[in-house]
């Protein structure tokens, strides 16, 4: 259960590292005045996070399982932390800032 944990957080934080950088593509893109192209990364950052939030829901199912894991808890915990935190990042952005 433990490499079953391990991949799914690790594809979780994969995906949130994802998103992040074509956050930080959108930003780039719109301080060179390429608002069309910040919005590209921008919709690129939304489709990953959508992603993350998938693996998150399947992950906490399977984590809810696991009869000996205190951990599982505080890891879903994490890592919607984590996703909620990009997402309003993402969320927030307006191509020109």
């Amino acid at each position: 259960m433990r490499d079953i944990a391990y991949g799914i957080a690790k594809t979780i934080m994969d995906g949130i590292k994802d998103a992040e950088m074509q956050y930080d593509y959108a930003v780039a893109a719109s301080e060179i005045g390429k608002p069309e192209v910040a919005a590209k990364h921008i919709e690129e950052a939304k489709k990953r996070i959508i992603g993350v939030r998938e693996w998150t829901d399947y992950g906490a199912k399977i984590l809810s399982g696991a009869k000996s894991d205190a951990l599982a808890p505080v890891l879903v915990e994490l890592l919607n932390s984590q996703q909620k935190q990009a997402l309003d990042k993402i969320a927030a952005f307006k191509p020109g800032q």
